[in-house]
């Protein structure tokens, strides 16, 4: 048992109530510090310290966007306050001042009891920029979407229901003398701003009253919506304004908006009307720079009306007209100027409007009238659509009434028991030139489903043929082109069968002569789903193609259209059975079959095509010719952006040609640009075509060598624009050439294409001299015309040949034909060429020529040996003097100038034409009479010094020269020893003649007088 002592236990006690004691004391200090620092929090607070502070914070968060408070005043049971705050944001141009915000007290604002929050707002200033029109040109770039790192992968965050806090809320704000600004106008925007916002409590009306100077217009609304916990607790409806009562009144606008509830859930009763003076309203928007600049004018006056009335919680009725008057739109510098007008009556039924009823809905324009009533499921509605008026009231925006005749187009369409009947029909001066009918069965709008759906629609080729193109006079066309589709599901998964075909198509003039009974048909499946449109099994078939493919259209995905074809093209009909020529042109026949395929793919912007073209069967056969093989092989690749399109490549492969070349297409002016390579393979074109292969031996051309070509031409405007218009240059190289009398051993020739004339130039050497090419084909007009370039050399100083000399002399001067060992040089010089391309083209050649000899000699035959072994008893050698000889050429017939040629000490002049179609000449060898021609038994008549003219006729194959008198100038013994020499060699040919002809009955002595003046004859050349 332990002991305590009594005297310990007392201390214990005491000291135990003075630690209680001191506990007490701190507790109490503690809580006197923390209640007076409660009551010094709002002075504390309200320190330059702790607000620069508190700005610091609030500035680092928002920059650059800056906010400056200059003082305020913080307190529990009295009046708050905010003095000169300031807001400036750099980045949006926005500047805000507010002079006083006053705020009622801390104690107040507690939650405690019904929470009571007073804000007014002294004379705020806001300065905003205001948005101008942007142009393509100065768009702004797409706004960047940030992605919340809350959002799950695969969709969005739904979100979150606002839930109310359970205490009782009173919230008055209060707005005066506000005013907002631009730094772009001198007036500001608004002004004079007074607000009155009452929120009682959080389950009563809210109320606000607005009036301002907006511009100058007077602004005053009175509004009085539903509570704060029914707008933040379910979906905002229409009915959320309980009372509206707005107007705006200025000169150039009176708006009026009144509405009152009603025992519709979603709507109230609501009447709007409006009133709108356009011209000053334009004026006062483009005065803000919001209107483009090619709008420089509009006029006129517009009205509205409308009226709301809910009938029961689902109905709505909405009754509504749109007038204007005098109603102008300058645009460009070019005026529209159309008044249209549109009444609706509805009975409108917002959560189905499948259910809506179209009491009467009418819409006027120039030139057209619609008119509408019922239900999508039980309606009808008709509309006209005259061109006309319609395009005249447009036609200062897009030209000229193009169409031939006037169109009348009627839509008609109705709605009985979910079947849907439409009908459009076209007539043309009371005419019908098309129509197209619509039927869809067990329709249901709402699900965008029915159960079938049969389209189809005739058009006649001839009445539209004549309202959109003027015809030649001479020109019928006649067909009708027939569609036909056939569908089943919905309309966002549709499958169909589609077909078409033109019929009797016939097409009559001078020039073409068509006829076919069936021109053009086809037929595919198509289906539609999710915005992805599918043509399978598509096939195109025309007595002149045959195509079977597939197409997929998808724009939503990487590559939204992606086609393939491929089939035969048949171009033996085109020729053999579509004459495009005259009566008189003989025809051409193309046989055999091309085989093509196509390939297009769009990816983002960009349409990429490929297309190959190829043939081993190709065979043109010209009249009265042997046919032609041309196979080739074409491979291309087109990129289409925009309005430009790309020839990335090009590859051409036919016999004797290469062609490889890139370029470019622009639709807008129609110009295709390309350049690349040529390589002709002038030895395979001699070799595998009859028609040069057979000439050959007289001219030919040889080698391989591949050259530039560029060309730049507006296509679109067929072959006269290409011809009129286009420009092209290439080159073509060659190893040889070979033609009679001239033998070039390499060179090259530049060919252009410019303002319709094709250009050939180039100088190649040639027999120790040169030959110039300078033809000029143009083709400007119906008849192409060559010519050659203004005194352009021809020939330079060429060795003279005897081809040359056959090819060029011989038909020059017909009496030297067939003259051999010819020497010397020629230049030829072309003054003058104009000939036109036509059937016959000789009687309209126009040319004068200038040819040079130099040098030249030659060995006589035929005519021109004869006149001289009679004159000199031998035939010497024959020189040209050198000199210039002049041949011109019209109305079919060719003159030359004198022509002087010397035998020994001789001198012989030619001259005379030649009568190009018929070839029959008409020339004159003038003789000088010397001693040395007429010897000693010269006539008395005939003295030395005079000159003899012998004629020469017949053609230039067989020119007759008339020796009588050359004959006539020699003397009778002459003639007599000419007679003895010639009996000796007739003698041996009697004999012979006698034995073969033994029943001959004339005597010997007739025989010998014929023989001798037969030999006579051929003598002396008559």
């Amino acid at each position: 048992m332990d002991f305590v002592h009594p005297i310990n236990s007392q201390k214990k006690k005491k000291h135990g109530k003075r630690c209680i004691f001191a506990i007490l004391i701190t507790f109490g200090i503690l809580l006197l510090s923390a209640i007076l620092l409660l009551c010094l929090l709002p002075t504390l607070l309200s320190t330059p310290a702790v607000r620069e502070r508190v700005l610091a914070i609030v500035n680092e968060k928002m920059a650059p966007a800056s906010l400056s408070i200059e003082s305020w005043s913080l307190a529990w049971f009295q009046q708050q306050t905010l003095s000169n705050i300031t807001y400036t944001d750099p980045i949006q141009k926005i500047n805000a001042s507010v002079p006083e915000i006053q705020l009622n007290s801390l104690w107040e604002l507690l939650p405690i009891g019904k929470i009571e929050a007073d804000l007014c707002i002294n004379a705020p200033s806001l300065s905003i920029p205001l948005p101008e029109y942007q142009s393509k040109s100065r768009a702004l770039p797409p706004p960047i979407v940030k992605k919340s790192a809350d959002t799950p992968p695969g969709g969005t965050t739904p979100p979150q229901c606002f839930v109310l806090p359970a205490w009782d809320i009173a919230f008055n704000l209060t707005i005066h003398q506000a005013k907002i600004t631009t730094p772009t106008r001198p007036d500001p925007l608004l002004q004079k701003g007074e607000l009155a916002l009452s929120i009682p409590a959080l389950n009563e009306p809210i109320q606000a009253t607005l009036s301002a100077l907006l511009l100058d217009a007077e602004l005053k609304t009175d509004v009085t919506t539903t509570s704060l916990e029914q707008l933040l607790s379910a979906p905002i409806t229409a009915q959320c304004l309980n009372q509206c009562d707005l107007s705006l009144c200025a000169p150039w606008i009176n708006l009026s908006l009144n509405t009152v509830p009603a025992q519709s859930k979603l709507f109230p009763k609501a009447t709007l009307s409006l009133a709108l003076d356009v011209g000053k309203t334009f004026s006062l928007i483009d005065s803000f720079h919001l209107v483009p600049e090619q709008i420089t004018h509009a006029t006129g006056q517009l009205a509205l009306s409308t009226q709301l009335t809910p009938i029961n919680e689902e109905r709505l009725h909405l009754v509504s007209s749109i007038t204007s008057k005098a109603l102008a739109l300058t645009y460009a510098g070019k005026t529209l100027t159309c008044d249209p007008a549109l009444t609706a009556d509805l009975l409108l039924t917002p959560t189905h409007l499948i259910a809506t009823d179209i009491r009467q809905l009418q819409l006027s324009l120039p030139g057209v009238t619609l008119n509408g009533r019922g239900t999508l499921i039980n309606g009808t509605l008709s509309a006209n659509i005259h061109t006309l008026p319609l395009w005249n009231t447009f036609a200062p925006f897009i030209g000229e009434y193009p169409l031939q005749r006037h169109l009348t187009t009627t839509l008609t369409a109705k709605a009985i028991n979910q079947q849907l009947d439409l009908n459009l029909k076209t007539t043309a001066e009371q005419s019908t030139i098309g129509e197209l009918s619509l039927t869809i069965d067990t329709l249901d709008p709402l699900q965008q489903t029915f159960k079938a759906l049969k389209l189809s629609s005739h058009w006649t080729v001839a009445e539209v043929l004549a309202t959109l193109c003027q015809l030649p006079k001479d020109t019928s066309v006649m067909g009708d082109l027939y569609l036909n589709l056939a569908a089943t599901g919905a309309f966002n998964d549709l499958r169909s069968n589609l077909t078409f075909a033109l019929q009797n198509a016939k097409v009559k003039s001078t020039a073409w002569h068509l006829q076919e009974a069936v021109l053009l048909e086809g037929k595919t499946s198509l289906a539609f789903k999710e915005n992805s449109l599918t043509l399978s099994d598509l096939t195109l078939s025309s007595p002149i193609a045959s195509l079977a493919g597939t197409l997929t259209s998808a724009p939503s995905s990487e590559t939204p259209l992606t086609a393939t074809l491929s089939g035969k093209l048949m171009p033996e009909p085109i020729l053999n059975k579509w004459r495009i020529w005259g009566k008189d042109e003989k025809p051409l026949h193309l046989t055999g079959d091309l085989s093509c395929s196509l390939t297009a793919q769009q990816q983002a912007e960009a349409l990429q095509v490929t297309a190959a073209l190829q043939s081993e069967t190709l065979t043109l056969k010209p009249a009265e010719s042997d046919p032609i093989q041309l196979p080739f092989t074409l491979d291309t690749t087109l990129q289409q952006a925009g309005s430009a399109t790309t020839v990335k490549h090009c590859k051409l492969s036919t016999t004797g040609l290469d062609l490889l070349a890139e370029g470019a297409f622009v639709s807008a002016t129609g110009m295709l640009q390309l350049k690349g390579s040529l390589t002709p393979d002038f030895d395979t074109l001699f070799t595998a075509i009859p028609q040069l292969a057979e000439n050959r031996k007289t001219f030919a051309i040889s080698g391989k060598h591949t050259r530039d070509f560029t060309i730049e031409a507006p296509v679109t405007q067929g072959l006269p624009g290409i011809i009129n218009y286009g420009e092209a240059t290439a080159e073509i190289a060659f190893d040889r050439v070979t033609e009679p009398g001239l033998d070039i051993p390499n060179g090259a020739v530049n060919l252009t294409l410019r303002e319709g004339v094709m250009a050939i130039d180039g100088i190649i050497p040639v027999n120790e001299g040169t030959v110039q090419l300078q033809p000029r084909l143009s083709m400007m007009g119906n008849t192409p015309i060559l010519s050659w370039a203004p005194d352009g050399k021809i020939l330079n100083r060429v060795r003279l040949t005897q081809k040359l000399f056959d090819t060029l002399l011989g038909a020059l001067t017909p009496i030297l034909s067939g003259s051999a060992d010819p020497d010397g040089y020629l230049s030829l010089t072309c003054k003058q060429l104009h000939l036109p391309l036509v059937q016959a083209p000789l009687p309209q050649l126009n040319t004068r020529l200038q040819l040079q000899a130099q040098h030249c000699t030659l060995q006589p035959n035929g005519p021109i040996k004869n006149v001289l072994s009679t004159a000199l008893g031998k035939s010497s050698t024959l020189q040209l003097d050198d000199s210039e000889l002049e041949v011109n050429v019209e109305n079919g017939v060719l003159t030359t100038s004198p022509i002087s040629l010397r035998v020994e000490d001789l001198k012989i002049t030619c001259q005379g034409s030649t009568h190009l179609e018929t070839q029959a000449i008409d020339y004159t060898i003038t003789l000088p009479l010397t001693a040395k021609v007429l010897g000693r038994t010269i006539k008395k008549t005939a003295k030395p010094g005079e000159t003899l003219t012998l004629p020469i006729r017949g053609t230039i194959q067989q020119p007759v020269i008339d020796m009588e008198p050359l004959v006539a100038a020699f003397t009778e013994k002459a003639v007599e020893k000419a007679k003895d020499k010639l009996s000796q060699k007739l003698e041996k040919a009697l004999k012979k003649r006698t034995e073969k002809r033994q029943k001959q009955k004339k005597t010997e002595k007739d025989a010998r007088e014929e023989a001798l003046e037969n030999a006579l004859r051929g003598l002396f050349g008559n």
